[in-house]
């Protein structure tokens, strides 16, 4: 393991975010702020469950921002289904989480 420099850092790890930020045309801190974001992904496996309990499998997504983000970017992704489908009853799930379609319809992101 090289020198501890000032901050915590050896000096392996300055030279790798030296390398990543270069190859990548970015500074340093834009490295870690991207490391920092693919260390809290979470990578869900959605499902759409009826009314009458039938389960169907519909897209793993991998996000940031929990289950209610993801079942967002479902929700966009497969717009075509999700026009013709009457939303009361409908519900994206995990297998731990579950959030009701309507809730999703109705809850626009601020910009």
């Amino acid at each position: 393991m090289g020198r501890v420099k000032p901050g915590g850092k050896t000096t392996e790890e300055i030279e790798a975010l030296d390398e990543a930020a270069k190859s990548l045309s970015v500074t340093r801190r834009r490295v870690r702020a991207i490391l920092k974001k693919i260390a809290s992904a979470q990578a869900f496996e959605l499902r759409l469950v009826s009314r009458d309990g039938a389960s169907l499998p519909m897209a793993t997504v991998i996000t940031t921002g929990g289950l209610e983000r993801a079942g967002r970017v479902a929700v966009k992704q497969f717009s075509g289904l999700f026009s013709s489908l009457e939303l009361p009853g409908y519900v994206i799930t995990d297998g731990k989480e579950r959030i009701e379609m309507e809730n999703l319809k109705k809850k626009r992101r601020k910009k």
